[in-house]
């Protein structure tokens, strides 16, 4: 059986983070969270802990509040998540 890709095993975390903080990956990816979207792609691909996160989503419930402390993109999920939900709250009110 071939090994999979460590970039593949990244992104599929990132992605599974992402839904798991509810952060829409498509409306971090333009506007005022394009480059931190991007950057955090970036910082995913090169970390070197992608088996631990694979493992800690295993244990992780669905929903969850913040990535764990291991995860380079900690304080960029934690702002992406605030300013979309802060903006979502602003865009349903008016």
């Amino acid at each position: 059986m071939k090994k999979p890709d460590p970039h593949d095993l990244h992104l599929v975390c990132m992605s599974e983070m992402l839904e798991r903080l509810q952060i829409e990956p498509s409306a971090a990816a333009r506007g005022n969270f394009g480059n931190a979207f991007g950057a955090s792609v970036h910082a995913c691909e090169d970390c070197e802990a992608g088996e631990a996160c694979r493992d800690w989503l295993m244990r992780a419930g669905s929903r969850i509040v913040k990535a764990p402390a291991f995860c380079p993109n900690v304080q960029r999920f934690d702002w992406m998540r605030l300013e979309q939900h802060t903006f979502g709250r602003k865009r349903s009110v008016h």
